[in-house]
């Protein structure tokens, strides 16, 4: 026996527990990270929080929005789904902005010359270039040295 709310539009205590039970796994998924991304965004530190448990919910999130076209389910768990990969890349864009912005060491453009003969040298080659000449000037970024393996 259910309690009838409105005779007009057929609606039941019933449905208004479905309704809120539905809304409260879609909501239930992203509130915790609500106040991480308000204390992130408000402090400017994103130091304890960590990329991968984004990487690792929006792979398994996918996969369950994937798997619906296979096989159908509860559309509560399909629109929890699409709502928590929303919410990781929003809190993904943060942390890289914050982080991005909290760097000490900005990427820059970094000089290195040497002589024409020292360049010739190294190459194995004989350069033929008159002691007068200015030195070669080779460049690299930053972000290239780590790949180089010439600083760690």
């Amino acid at each position: 026996m259910d309690w009838i709310i409105s005779d007009e539009l057929g609606l039941t205590v019933g449905h208004l527990v479905g309704w809120g039970a539905a809304s409260a796994m879609i909501v239930g998924g992203v509130a915790p990270y609500i106040p991480q991304y308000r204390q992130i965004k408000k402090t400017q530190d994103a130091e304890g929080f960590s990329l991968y448990v984004c990487l690792t919910l929006l792979i398994a999130n996918t996969l369950r929005i994937l798997f619906w076209f296979g096989k159908r389910y509860e559309l509560p768990l399909l629109i929890q789904s699409i709502v928590m990969n929303a919410t990781m890349f929003a809190m993904i864009h943060l942390c890289v902005t914050v982080r991005k912005k909290n760097q000490i060491i900005r990427a820059r453009e970094r000089i290195f010359t040497a002589q024409p003969d020292e360049t010739a040298h190294w190459l194995g080659q004989r350069s033929g270039i008159v002691g007068g000449e200015k030195p070669h000037r080779f460049y690299v970024t930053t972000v290239m040295l780590p790949t180089l393996g010439l600083f760690s």
